[in-house]
């Protein structure tokens, strides 16, 4: 790989009609080269270096590291496939964990970028299981698609039965009764989370402790499988830490989180 000058121009000034900011600096990145994103937020990182494949060249804010491939023999599609996956993942979390930051952010420099080793088969096998790849995406497209379409009509649906327009009958074809207004607090038991200093976070082992950016964490898009912090039975007596064993929802109740209207099931945490 090559970053920086020789196949990118120079940075370019764009106007506000392209940029949205007048007067900023962007890198001008061409066809079938590869664009990744060093500023990651602290509580959330994903590696992906995404490729263009626009067919022109396109403007990336300088934030980004862009490269591409030396080897024309070498199938960038192949590359794009790696780099989308979770490889770039594991291996900049380990970069990061040494402590890099800038301006809230957790910056990968160009160096430390280009150390990731990277597993490189013959090209011709590089060709197939590209091709291979791409088939799948366009089953997982496909299947989205149909996904975003019944989301829609499930809205709509519901939206119908809360409001009470549409309304279900018995085996019998006989209505229901009507429903009852109770108080949330009337039909389930509440609970506050509890603080989680810095000094006791880091735990591998025990009973996992969620926190609101445990919910990016892949795996627990609906229910919270997976923690980056576990408390031990010493932490839980010390520090009265309340255990909840049943099930239950879980969401932000402070801070711009509660914005994101983020709900996830959770158990024994």
């Amino acid at each position: 790989f090559r970053s920086g000058q020789g196949f990118v121009s120079q940075f370019e000034k764009f106007g506000k009609d392209i940029s949205g900011i007048q007067n900023e600096r962007y890198t001008l990145l061409n066809d079938g080269s590869f664009s990744y994103n060093k500023g990651n937020s602290k509580t959330f990182i994903y590696g992906c270096a995404y490729l263009n494949r626009t067919g022109k060249a396109i403007a990336v804010p300088n934030v980004f590291i862009s490269f591409k491939l030396i080897d024309k023999n070498m199938s960038a599609v192949f590359f794009e496939q790696e780099f989308v996956g979770h490889y770039l993942d594991r291996h900049l979390r380990k970069i990061i964990s040494s402590g890099a930051r800038m301006d809230g952010l957790l910056n990968v420099g160009k160096k430390d970028f280009f150390t990731i080793p990277l597993m490189v088969p013959a090209p011709e096998e590089q060709v197939k299981i590209a091709r291979f790849l791409e088939f799948v995406d366009g089953k997982i497209t496909a299947l989205q698609q149909k996904k975003e379409l019944l989301e829609k009509y499930k809205k709509g649906v519901m939206q119908k039965i809360f409001s009470q327009q549409i309304r279900f009958k018995d085996e019998n074809g006989k209505d229901y009764p009507d429903w009852q207004e109770n108080k949330l607090g009337e039909l389930g038991k509440f609970a506050s989370g509890q603080g989680f200093s810095d000094s006791e976070q880091g735990g591998k082992d025990g009973t996992p402790f969620y926190k609101v950016s445990d919910m990016n964490n892949i795996g627990n898009e609906e229910v919270m499988t997976y923690a980056n912090h576990y408390v031990t039975d010493e932490q839980i007596k010390r520090l009265k830490y309340k255990v909840t064993t049943n099930k239950s929802i879980i969401f932000a109740k402070v801070g711009a989180a509660i914005f994101l209207e983020r709900k996830r099931l959770a158990q024994n945490y």
